[in-house]
């Protein structure tokens, strides 16, 4: 993750939270809840045309997937996630 992704992320982890989680009630959920709730993971962004629109974050200490976003309207989109040098994990819209 680059810092300077840090602002995109906080959106794409609000604007998600906001628009699919509907037992949370809208005040608790906060723009800059991103920081919060991914420290000490590790993060992958999902870009598009150079936009944010996802990210997968990791808690490398149980290689446990702890979140996994990608901006609604972005969803039936192919997407690659990348830790530069490598691919991380390929989104398929296609059913096996």
């Amino acid at each position: 993750m680059r810092e300077s992704d840090l602002a995109a992320l906080c959106d794409v982890y609000f604007q998600t939270r906001s628009e699919a989680f509907h037992l949370l009630n809208p005040e608790d959920v906060i723009f800059d809840d991103f920081q919060k709730d991914t420290d000490g993971e590790r993060v992958w962004v999902a870009t598009l045309d150079d936009r944010v629109v996802g990210f997968i974050s990791i808690w490398e200490q149980d290689n446990f997937i702890h979140h996994l976003y990608v901006l609604p309207k972005f969803s039936d989109q192919k997407l690659v996630l990348v830790s530069s040098p490598s691919v991380l994990l390929r989104l398929d819209d296609q059913r096996h």
